[in-house]
């Protein structure tokens, strides 16, 4: 079996050692890490101790990348520098080296446990798995609950609609077989929350409950980059969306992987197959934010979600694969972009979608070049 993790950094290489340590005596796991122009020197050095050491690292500097790009053709216009946006090039390495599933990291997140980590997500790669089945009477369900807090309130998962927090929610349960496509673990100490739920209150999570969920079409919640791994044929779907649009005088940010990870959840469900979320928990040691620049980046892509996930998750796809699938949902983001109606709908907001929908289809075309139909 053969696993590769994905990370994109402009930190030192800190990452890279633990994960080589953690993973050490798992056989065939690559790590393809992609610096950006702010990275250190360090980095690199660390990648090649590591590699001397044994442990399989693909660190490519800039001018490889950007020589891959151009191989690779249609997405490379739409891949800016000084962003995670970044990581699509690792996403495109992984389907081009081959693998049985993708692991997708983010630089400040830390196994607990190896060989935990590896068993946990390897389960996408499974004809089937054992698990309890979710639905959620709201159609929603808070992954949060799974985690303990402190305090002990009610807290949400960044890019969880506004419009059905607090809700009464009623789940159901039932043990089930299903194929999972997808994997999302969950973290320890800082949660991934919006920058308006921090600046409410600070909420330290200090535990997890022992409990993961398989999630069906259901059952939606947001999905992230930081701990997230997915079955190799998936990986077309997983195109993280470009961030940077200005907005009313802010550029958005902060929701690529959001927007990302609810439309791969899309094809996910089309195709049959199911969500985890639970393990493996990961330590979340949160790099430096300024939460109010935070709120700036993330307040365009919030307020969309409240009118974008109802017809997201009442939208009917086509599509023998995940990539027919993916391009069936661009063009359905297009219908929806010129059609939906609203006092937030302006042109700039519109010409972000549509701007979305035009990567969508570049990283449809550069997966196609690589051999992925």
């Amino acid at each position: 079996m053969k696993v590769v993790l994905v990370v994109t950094t402009i930190g030192d290489g800190r990452i890279v050692e633990h994960y080589a340590t953690a993973l050490t005596g798992i056989p065939d796991i690559e790590m393809i890490v992609i610096p950006d122009r702010r990275t250190p020197d360090s980095l690199y050095h660390t990648c090649h101790r590591v590699k001397q050491a044994g442990f399989q690292v693909m660190c490519p500097d800039l001018p490889e990348q950007q020589n891959y790009l151009k191989r690779i053709g249609p997405i490379a216009p739409f891949i800016p520098f000084d962003s995670d946006n970044r990581r699509n090039i690792g996403f495109l390495m992984a389907i081009e080296h081959g693998c049985d599933f993708l692991v997708s990291l983010d630089d400040d997140n830390y196994c607990l446990d190896g060989a935990g980590f590896f068993k946990e997500h390897s389960i996408v790669s499974q004809t089937s798995a054992s698990g309890d089945f979710v639905s959620s009477s709201t159609g929603w369900v808070n992954i949060c609950d799974l985690l303990v807090k402190e305090p002990d309130r009610p807290l949400y998962p960044r890019g969880f609609p506004y419009k059905y927090r607090f809700k009464k929610e009623t789940l159901s349960f039932g043990h089930a077989d299903r194929s999972v496509a997808v994997n999302s673990g969950l973290w320890l100490r800082d949660p991934d929350v919006d920058a308006v739920s921090r600046l409410n209150e600070t909420v330290k999570i200090t535990g997890h409950n022992g409990s993961s969920w398989l999630l069906g079409p259901q059952a939606w919640t947001p999905i992230n980059t930081q701990n997230t791994a997915l079955r190799y044929e998936a990986i077309p779907a997983y195109y993280y969306v470009r961030m940077g649009y200005p907005l009313g005088g802010m550029p958005i940010d902060r929701y690529g992987d959001i927007l990302s990870g609810y439309f791969l959840q899309a094809c996910v469900y089309h195709m049959g197959h199911v969500v985890r979320v639970g393990t493996p928990i990961a330590d979340h040691v949160r790099n430096q934010h300024s939460l109010f620049k935070d709120l700036a980046n993330e307040f365009w892509c919030m307020w969309m979600l409240e009118d974008m996930c109802d017809w997201l998750t009442e939208l009917k796809l086509n599509g023998n694969t995940y990539l027919e699938t993916y391009c069936c949902l661009a063009d359905a983001l297009e219908e929806f972009t010129a059609k939906v109606t609203g006092s937030l709908w302006t042109d700039s907001v519109r010409g972000f979608l549509f701007q979305t929908v035009a990567c969508m289809r570049a990283w449809a075309a550069s997966c196609r070049l690589l051999g992925i139909c």
